[in-house]
């Protein structure tokens, strides 16, 4: 006796669409051109500019970040988890005046002073709730997960990007790297 092959039942539109999404580089059109931006996960962005956009999930929404944030340029995003993220930001007429950071803990933005800096911020990188780096035009900020404190001042032209491992910082120059201890 021969046996004769079942037919495989038809795959729906949507599952053949799906299985052909997942093999293809998917793109994220933002609505303002971006100064930074802060990716928690493959379904999850933070994006900066004018406004601050959080895209999850495939839908865009503005977020009110601070209660001055229509005022408000967003230069930075950084953090260590989707419930844990830091953006700075600086007045939008002119640019001039002092860096805002606002903490967003997964439920509530905070909004945690730098101290009298009047400074452009310039870099960010987030270990953790309690360990996060933020560098201006002159100094490296340090967030213990209770306050911001100047960590160093830094040589002019060192603070244009940040990098941490485990044991160290690392500020890079216009042609030096910078290491300090953690």
């Amino acid at each position: 006796m021969r046996s004769v092959p079942r037919p495989r039942p038809a795959r729906s539109a949507a599952l053949m669409l799906a299985l052909m999404l997942a093999t293809v580089p998917a793109t994220i059109a933002i609505p303002t051109p971006a100064h930074g931006f802060y990716a928690p996960s493959s379904r999850e962005v933070w994006i900066g500019g004018d406004k601050l956009y959080r895209w999850r999930d495939g839908m865009m929404s503005d977020v009110a970040y601070r209660p001055e944030s229509r005022r408000s340029v967003v230069e930075l995003i950084g953090g260590s988890s989707p419930n844990d993220v830091w953006v700075a930001s600086r007045p939008a007429s002119g640019g001039v005046g002092p860096v805002h950071l606002s903490h967003w803990d997964g439920k509530i933005w905070r909004q945690e002073p730098l101290g009298p800096s009047s400074k452009r911020a310039t870099a960010i990188a987030v270990a953790g709730p309690s360990d996060a780096w933020l560098t201006t035009d002159d100094s490296l900020f340090h967030w213990n997960g209770a306050s911001w404190s100047v960590s160093a001042h830094c040589p002019p032209g060192c603070c244009a990007s940040l990098a941490l491992t485990p044991d160290a910082v690392f500020l890079l120059g216009d042609d030096t790297i910078y290491r300090r201890a953690r």
